[in-house]
């Protein structure tokens, strides 16, 4: 029961993370969805060891993922920056 229960969760979790790049996988009814996120979150608290993996091959696949986050990021930083360098600027004015 074990194994069963573990593959379904393992190849759960490998459809839901690549389901939205192939475009064209099957739907899931509400019902089946619920099921299947009590099973992945079942899974992936006796193992969460399993997520980091999970994530890892994910990415390792999706590279396209980490360099929008990096430029996301980079973005963020450069907004901050700005926004730190005027709030500075108006503290001298304000002198």
């Amino acid at each position: 029961m074990f194994f069963t229960k573990h593959t379904f969760a393992v190849l759960t979790v490998f459809v839901t993370l690549t389901a939205p790049a192939l475009g064209h996988a099957a739907e899931f009814t509400a019902e089946q969805k619920t099921e299947i996120g009590k099973i992945a979150e079942d899974y992936f608290t006796a193992h969460p060891e399993k997520m980091g993996e999970a994530i890892s091959i994910y990415l390792a696949n999706h590279p396209e993922f980490l360099v929008a986050a990096s430029e996301n990021l980079r973005q963020n930083q450069q907004a901050a920056a700005q926004k730190m360098k005027e709030m500075q600027d108006a503290a001298k004015k304000a002198q």
